[in-house]
């Protein structure tokens, strides 16, 4: 049994999902399983798992209705566009060219990925990863985030 699900942030917007998880509470892992999904993720970090609506939309037997299905939610509650959602897909697949880097808070500098970051900073690509994962606290004195960007220029 595949489930089609919407998690709704309190400004209305949304992510829709799919998952054929027997429970669908170790799919979404209190926020963590979506930690590939930066937009989505720091939303989850920043506001608390708690205080996002999560519904079960629909459930489907055929895995691929399910994809059909997902892909129908996704376009009527218009989450692929930024101001509505977290999706990426739908009508408007463009608009998610989106480029995400690596930030250092308190200096305000960019990196073009995580693996740049760590070699910068002189610890693991794990450890920045970590530290991105865990509100963005480091060991050292920095703290980390993921920041979305136009474009990304190496200097």
């Amino acid at each position: 049994m595949y489930k089609i699900y919407k998690h709704t942030l309190p400004d209305g917007r949304a992510y829709v999902g799919m998952t054929g998880a027997k429970k669908i509470y170790d799919r979404w892992g209190y926020g963590a399983g979506y930690s590939r999904q930066p937009r989505f993720y720091n939303e989850i970090l920043k506001l608390g798992w708690n205080n996002i609506l999560h519904e079960i939309l629909e459930e489907v037997e055929d895995r691929e209705e399910a994809k059909k299905r997902e892909q129908y939610y996704i376009e009527l509650f218009e989450t692929y566009i930024p101001e509505k959602g977290f999706n990426v897909g739908g009508k408007n697949k463009a608009i998610h060219k989106q480029k995400f880097v690596v930030e250092i808070i308190e200096t305000g500098q960019l990196f073009e990925n995580q693996s740049a970051a760590a070699a910068w900073l002189g610890v693991s690509k794990q450890a920045v990863s970590h530290a991105i994962k865990n509100n963005g606290k480091m060991k050292k004195k920095y703290h980390l985030r993921l920041r979305e960007v136009e474009s990304f220029e190496k200097k």
